[in-house]
């Protein structure tokens, strides 16, 4: 969490403070992203919402990135790769 400038008391993730790191961005790139998704659960931990804004805006900007790449994007999986799995951990378990 970075405490200085204008954002001064409030939340602000390094992976906001940082383009350069290995949060959101490494999703889209690795396989797997679990690295990437325990930095950024440990980063956002107590500010889920503001997780889920964060891997939204990155979410778009992969796709933005791939239409403008010449592709077209599959809003599922980038939600699935993105979204889900942060999604999936703030469930509760099932109960019997």
């Amino acid at each position: 969490m970075v405490r200085n400038g204008p954002s001064r008391g409030r939340f602000v993730p390094r992976s906001l403070s940082s383009r350069a790191s290995a949060g959101a961005g490494a999703l889209a790139r690795d396989g797997s992203g679990d690295g990437a998704r325990l930095a950024l659960t440990i980063e956002f931990e107590g500010h889920s919402v503001a997780l889920a804004f964060y891997l939204a805006s990155s979410m778009y900007e992969a796709m933005d990135d791939t239409l403008r790449l010449g592709g077209l994007p599959d809003p599922a999986a980038l939600h699935a790769r993105f979204l889900g799995w942060a999604m999936r951990s703030r469930r509760a378990p099932p109960t019997a």
